[in-house]
C-alpha cells in the first residue's frame, strides 16, 4: 500500500505487477492490491536469495530508507511556523496510518522556533511525498501527550515498526519509525518542550487534526450530490485499531524464517495481522443460515448483541446527552471524553445491525446520530447562519461508523434527506431537489413516511426549537415524536388572537405534501395549517380551535431564521 511514487512492482523471476497508481484509490482498491501482491509475493520460493515469503517483511525491508527531504521531493519552509527562523532538530521518515487499512510514508520535521517570549517553541511538520506545504502542523503547546508504543500493544502498527503515540485534544497521532533509537531521540526532542503555550502561537494550528484527513474518494463514496471530494470525519480522534482489553494479539512480527513463515490472509495494510477482534471487521463470519430467513436474522441479532454492550441506538443517545453538555466552558478532560465516545462509532458493525433493526430502532439511530453530530460539528467550527452555508455545511460533515472496508460515512445531508426523509416528499425549496442513493445510505433508509420527523430534526436555528429529543428505546418512538412535535409547535406555530392570525412555520410549507395526503392542488398554507394543528399540544390546539369559529382568519407562512441558537436542551417528557 505504499506505491505513491511507484507505477509497477517487479518480482524477480515473475511478470511485474502494474497498477494505476495516478487517480485516489478507494477502500476496496486498495485492498484488491494488496491481495495481488500477496498472490505474487507467496509465488516466491521460501529458502531461496530472491524475496522472503511474506508481505509484511518485504514492505519493511523497503520502507523508512529515505535519509532526506530531497528524496521524497518536499521543501521545508518557515512560513507555516508564525513566520519564525527555523532551527531543525530531527527529520526523518515515518509511517502515519490516514485510516485503518492505510498508511502514508512521510516526510516529519522537528523545528524549533523562537516565540515572542523568546522561548523555543517546537512545530512537528508532516509532508506527503511530492508536496511542498505540510499536511499536519501540530506545535507543542497543543501537544497533551508523547509515549512510546508497546511492542505487546495489540495495535497492529507495533508488529512491524517502533511506534509513537502524539496524543492531541481533536487527534491520536500513530508514527511508524525506522529504529527504537530513533524513536526514543523523537519522544524526548517533543517531551523537552511540552506545557509552554506562547502568545503568539496561533490559536487553532490543529484545526485540521479535529477531523480525519482521509478523503471521500477513497473512502469510494458513491452518493452524486451528497458527496464533496474532501468531508469532516469528526469522528477520527482515535482509529479503530483493537484496545488492550479485547482478545490477545497473534502476531510474528520477527524476520527471517520466522517471520516469513507468517500467514498474510488477514493483513491490514502492509502489516501482518490475525487479530480475530479486528479481521472480525475487515472480513466478518459467514452468517448462520438455517433456510428460514426469520430464523437467520433472529440469530443474528442475538449474536449482535452478545458481541456488543450497547445496541446502535443506546450508543448514539449517550453520545448525544454528551454532545449536549459541550459548551465553551467544557474542561479539556470532558471534550477528550466526547472526542473518543464519538470514536466509539468505528467499532460499530453497522452493515450487520441494518439487516436486523426495525423501522423505530432506525429512526432512533438516526435522528441521535445526526443532532450529536450537528453538535459535535457546531463545538468545533460554529454553524452557518444562510442557507447557502448550510448547504455546504450539511454535505461537509460526516460521521464514520464500521471500520475498514465495512466502514460507511455519513454526512448530515445523508443522513436527513436520504435516511429520514427518503419515503417522504421533496422540499418545495432549494434545499433539495433529489433523494440520491448509495450502498451507505440504502442501509438505513427508512420504507415509511413518518410527518412528525419533520417537527423532530432540530436545525439549531431560530427557526427550531430550543430543546433537543433524544431517542432511548424504540418502544418509546412514537410518544416522544408526538412530544417533538407539540414541543416544535408551541415555538414555531404562531398565534395571535386579536389580529385573528396563525402563522405556520416555514418548514410546514417546504414540506407541505407530508402533510397534506391529497391532490397538490389543495396544497395551500390554510390546508396545512389546518392538519399541522393535529400535532399541537392540547392546550394550543384548543385555542386555535376557538379562533377557527370565527369569520376572517387570515394565515400565513413564516420566514425561516438561520441564525445559530445558543445553548440547546434535551426536551424531556
Amino acid at each position: 500500500l505504499f506505491l505513491q511514487s511507484r507505477e509497477s512492482f517487479s518480482l524477480p523471476g515473475l511478470p511485474p505487477v502494474r497498477f494505476d497508481l495516478k487517480r485516489p484509490k478507494k477502500v476496496w482498491e486498495w485492498e484488491a492490491m494488496r491481495s495481488a501482491l500477496d498472490a505474487a509475493f507467496m509465488q516466491c520460493q521460501p529458502g531461496t536469495d530472491k524475496l522472503p515469503l511474506g508481505w509484511a517483511n518485504v514492505r519493511r525491508r523497503k520502507l523508512l530508507t529515505t535519509t532526506s527531504s530531497r528524496q521524497m521531493r518536499v521543501n521545508v519552509t518557515s512560513k507555516y511556523c508564525d513566520g519564525q527562523k527555523l532551527r531543525p532538530v530531527l527529520e526523518c521518515p515515518v509511517l502515519r496510518p490516514v485510516w485503518e487499512t492505510k498508511w502514508n510514508e512521510e516526510w516529519a520535521v522537528l523545528v524549533r522556533t523562537t516565540a515572542a517570549l523568546a522561548v523555543d517553541v517546537l512545530y512537528l511538520l508532516i509532508y506527503q511525498a511530492n508536496t511542498k506545504s505540510p499536511a499536519i502542523i501540530v506545535c507543542s503547546s497543543d501537544i497533551l501527550a508523547v509515549r512510546a508504543v508497546p511492542e505487546t500493544s495489540p495495535n497492529p502498527f507495533t508488529t512491524a515498526f517502533p511506534a509513537v503515540e502524539i496524543e492531541l485534544k481533536g487527534r491520536v497521532l500513530l508514527f511508524g519509525l525506522a529504529t527504537g533509537t530513533l524513536r526514543s531521540q523523537f519522544i524526548s526532542s517533543i517531551q523537552q518542550h511540552i506545557g509552554f503555550v506562547p502568545d503568539r502561537v496561533a490559536a487553532g494550528l490543529d484545526d485540521v487534526l479535529l477531523s480525519s484527513d482521509m478523503t471521500t474518494v477513497s473512502l469510494g463514496l458513491e452518493s452524486n450530490r451528497w458527496g464533496p471530494q474532501r468531508r469532516s470525519i469528526l469522528n477520527a480522534r482515535r482509529l479503530p485499531f483493537p484496545t488492550s482489553d479485547e482478545a490477545c494479539f497473534n502476531t510474528n512480527s520477527g524476520t527471517g524464517a520466522t517471520a516469513a513463515s507468517a500467514s498474510t490472509s488477514t493483513s491490514s495494510g502492509c502489516f501482518n495481522v490475525s487479530h480475530p477482534a479486528y479481521s472480525a471487521v475487515l472480513d466478518p463470519a459467514p452468517a448462520f443460515q438455517s433456510g428460514d430467513p426469520e430464523m437467520d436474522l433472529l440469530h443474528l441479532r442475538k449474536q449482535l448483541q452478545t458481541e456488543s454492550d450497547l445496541k446502535p441506538w443506546e450508543l448514539t443517545a449517550i453520545l448525544l446527552r454528551s454532545a449536549l453538555e459541550l459548551t465553551d466552558d467544557t474542561s479539556l478532560e470532558d471534550q477528550i471524553r466526547f472526542f473518543d465516545h464519538a470514536a466509539r462509532l468505528r467499532h460499530l458493525d453497522i452493515v450487520r445491525w441494518s439487516r436486523v433493526m426495525t423501522e423505530e430502532e432506525k429512526i432512533c439511530f438516526a435522528l441521535n446520530l445526526y443532532h450529536a453530530m450537528r453538535l459535535h460539528a457546531k463545538f468545533l467550527v460554529g454553524q452557518p447562519s444562510s442557507i447557502l452555508g448550510w448547504a455546504s455545511f450539511g454535505s461537509r460533515v460526516s460521521y464514520a461508523i464500521g471500520a475498514g472496508a465495512n466502514a460507511i460515512v455519513l454526512s448530515l445531508a445523508e443522513i436527513e434527506h436520504c435516511v429520514l426523509r427518503k419515503p417522504m416528499s421533496l422540499a418545495r425549496s432549494i434545499l433539495s431537489t433529489t433523494h440520491p442513493d448509495s450502498p451507505f445510505t440504502n442501509l438505513l433508509q427508512l420504507t415509511r413516511p413518518e410527518p412528525r420527523i419533520n417537527f423532530a430534526l432540530n436545525y439549531g436555528t431560530r427557526s427550531s426549537s430550543p430543546n433537543v429529543l433524544v431517542l432511548y428505546s424504540p418502544s418509546q418512538v412514537d410518544k416522544l415524536l408526538d412530544l417533538a412535535a407539540a414541543d416544535f409547535l408551541a415555538h414555531q406555530l404562531k398565534v395571535d388572537v386579536t389580529k385573528g392570525l396563525i402563522g405556520i412555520p416555514k418548514i410546514a410549507s417546504w414540506y407541505g405534501k407530508d402533510f397534506v395526503t391529497s391532490s397538490s392542488a389543495d396544497l395551500n398554507t390554510k390546508r396545512i395549517a389546518k392538519e399541522i394543528i393535529l400535532y399541537t399540544g392540547a392546550q394550543q390546539r384548543e385555542i386555535i380551535q376557538r379562533l377557527l369559529r370565527h369569520e376572517g382568519i387570515s394565515f400565513k407562512v413564516r420566514s425561516f431564521r438561520w441564525k445559530a441558537l445558543g445553548v440547546q436542551h434535551e426536551l424531556i417528557a
